[in-house]
């Protein structure tokens, strides 16, 4: 039982854990509307960032302190070579990098 702790409180914290990590795919993003879809979120309460995968989970135009932001992983982005990756990873960096300046710029004067 004792070596099975570690494992148990784990199991017990996940739920709090997934609250603050979410999951989309590239292609249900529009970088055109970014900003838009930054503002909305942010005055409703809503401050999250959005991460792209590489060699690294990267969170483009990020603050330097994230607590109090939902991490979203963009999931078909990867350090893949391949023409759907390059597609996914454009389409993925375009839309967090616009998305994440506004919503820290509105998210940081709520702190």
């Amino acid at each position: 039982m004792i070596k099975l702790l570690p494992l148990l409180i784990l199991l017990a914290a996940l739920p709090a854990l997934a609250d603050n990590y979410g999951h989309v795919r590239s292609l249900a993003l529009d970088p055109s509307k970014a900003k838009v879809d930054a503002t909305r979120d942010a005055k409703a309460g809503r401050c999250q960032l959005y991460g792209v995968q590489g060699y690294a989970l990267t969170f483009p135009s990020q603050p330097s302190d994230t607590s109090g932001y939902k991490l979203i992983v963009i999931d078909d982005t990867s350090d893949i070579i391949s023409p759907e990756a390059d597609r996914a990873n454009a389409i993925g960096s375009a839309y967090a990098r616009a998305y994440n300046a506004t919503a820290v710029n509105i998210c940081s004067h709520r702190k």
